[in-house]
């Protein structure tokens, strides 16, 4: 649970990134993502490199994107997966206004899910601390 959380950190770090580089600077897709491969803040998001691998062979940018998206393998769930396709089918496709509207709605979610993840982590560590205590409680009297 703790990884996911680091992991939706990361991606919304991502987010942040890419708006900047889209507004500021105007930066085409292979430069956004060699600035954001060379980035040690995303070391921890490995399809980022294979999807830039992947557009270096030739292949398009949305195929490489939901190839190293759904081969990428870490704590994020099939629904961050999807959140992390919908960004990436967007990516590109319209003007300035439109990327930067397509990185905050992106970043309201992260945020979503990153509260969500916490609140998840937080139940389920009292929850695994109250059994921990039930079974220590559990072997003191089957000892007794």
């Amino acid at each position: 649970m703790k990884k996911r959380i680091t992991l939706l950190q990361k991606i919304l770090i991502l987010l942040d990134i890419t708006e900047s580089q889209i507004i500021f600077v105007n930066t085409d897709i292979i430069s956004l993502l060699t600035i954001l491969t060379n980035n040690k803040n995303l070391n921890e998001l490995g399809f980022l490199n294979d999807c830039l691998t992947g557009i270096q062979s030739n292949i398009s940018f949305d195929e490489a994107w939901n190839n190293a998206v759904n081969s990428f393998k870490s704590a994020l769930n099939e629904e961050d997966k999807s959140f992390l396709i919908s960004f990436g089918s967007q990516l590109g496709k319209s003007d300035i206004n439109g990327q930067k509207s397509n990185c905050e709605l992106h970043k309201q979610q992260i945020e979503c899910r990153i509260d969500d993840a916490r609140e998840k982590y937080k139940k389920r560590g009292n929850l695994y601390f109250n059994l921990s205590v039930l079974m220590g409680v559990l072997i003191v009297i089957v000892l007794i």
